[in-house]
């Protein structure tokens, strides 16, 4: 059932996979949650919702505190090959102790996966020195069933007390089920993860002090505990002279709170900061190669640094970012408005970049990457 991908991508650098988002003292600390979390001593965690209601945050935040070790991988399309998948999950767990035997085993044109590379990383788990966390974040773009029976035999290689944690809008296709009849997984879903209304009213007070009581009480019922729409209701509000009758707007609107806020949102944006910020999101990576400019850097670097929580660098590299799944949507929306006809030009010269960089790896971007999360 493993075969290696005919072709597998060339990425901007494969390492970006590997690290977790960073942590913003702004985001609301998901105490419930997290500790939930931390006393679950089961091998499979599952967080499973929508976009924008704050999987991966939370899981950041209880990886944090959990006190094992820690190992991320932000799947991506090609990972949906089981050989792909099984040479990023050794190259994440390699970061916490080395794995000689098993990449060895992964690095032939023809891996010998069942035989092979899985007997021996069953010897190199049972022989950590410490249990850990294992997260995979977009665990929906693996579709494939084979990938699927890859995790399953990984979960039975796992050493006791570690975790693997599987999150994103959807599961792989796996017997999560049986593990959860055992009591041997522990699943977050949306009702979960939605913000209750005091961690809303939270949220909208410190973000818009001015909002007014019956204000407050509109958004609070509209947004529904979606964590995604108070941060999106504070960046629309922040800064507007009458708040009051911005919320007052949107109980007469006819569009969802989403499609409300996008307007806002994007209104609200400076046109150089809108325009490179709609022409980037088709891309996951060199931002300076997309544009052809040189200032990239900067410029993200002023949007993570502000009070847009969906632009956020990446842990150990300042010149690394993602784009929140939820914010990437809404500009790649804007993009056939903001810039009509350009889009098959912006994704040609993105491939062209990366057909002409080498496949080996670095140790750092060399430009501005964005990392689509």
């Amino acid at each position: 059932a493993y075969t290696p991908s005919s072709t597998r991508a060339t990425r901007l650098e494969v390492t970006t996979k590997l690290r977790a988002p960073r942590l913003r003292d702004v985001e609301l600390p998901r105490a419930v949650l997290v500790q939930a979390l931390c006393e679950a001593d089961v091998p499979v965690v599952a967080v499973r919702a929508g976009a924008g209601y704050g999987k991966t945050t939370t899981v950041r935040q209880w990886i944090e505190q959990d006190g094992r070790a820690s190992a991320w991988v932000t799947v991506d399309g090609s990972d949906n090959d089981p050989v792909s998948l099984l040479r990023e999950l050794v190259d994440a767990l390699g970061r916490l102790e080395p794995l000689p035997q098993v990449e060895a085993a992964l690095a032939t044109d023809r891996p010998r996966v069942r035989d092979v590379a899985l007997p021996r990383l069953g010897e190199a788990l049972a022989a950590f020195a410490q249990p850990f966390v294992l997260v995979l974040d977009d665990v929906h773009l693996l579709d494939n069933p084979a990938a699927g029976e890859l995790l399953e035999w990984v979960v039975a290689l796992l050493p006791e007390r570690s975790t693997l944690a599987l999150v994103g809008r959807a599961m792989p296709p796996m017997r999560l089920t049986r593990h959860l009849v055992s009591d041997n997984a522990l699943v977050l879903r949306r009702g979960d993860l939605a913000f209750t209304d005091r961690e809303c009213r939270t949220v909208l007070e410190e973000g818009v002090p001015g909002l007014g009581p019956d204000a407050l009480d509109v958004l609070v019922d509209r947004i529904e505990g979606w964590p995604a729409g108070c941060y999106l209701s504070v960046l629309a509000l922040k800064g507007a002279v009458a708040p009051d009758r911005v919320v007052a707007r949107l109980t007469t609107s006819r569009s969802d709170l989403g499609h409300y806020f996008h307007e806002e949102l994007m209104r609200g944006l400076a046109p150089e900061v809108r325009a490179f910020l709609v022409r980037t999101s088709i891309s996951g990576d060199l931002c300076d190669a997309v544009l052809d400019r040189s200032d990239s850097a900067v410029l993200l670097r002023g949007v993570a640094a502000s009070d847009n929580l969906f632009v956020v660098a990446l842990d150990d590299d300042p010149d690394t970012y993602r784009y929140h799944h939820l914010f990437a949507d809404l500009l790649v929306a804007e993009l056939p408005y903001e810039a009509p006809g350009e889009e098959t030009d912006l994704r040609r010269r993105a491939a062209h970049w990366l057909a002409d960089q080498p496949t080996a790896r670095s140790t750092k971007p060399w430009r501005p990457a964005i990392s689509i999360w």
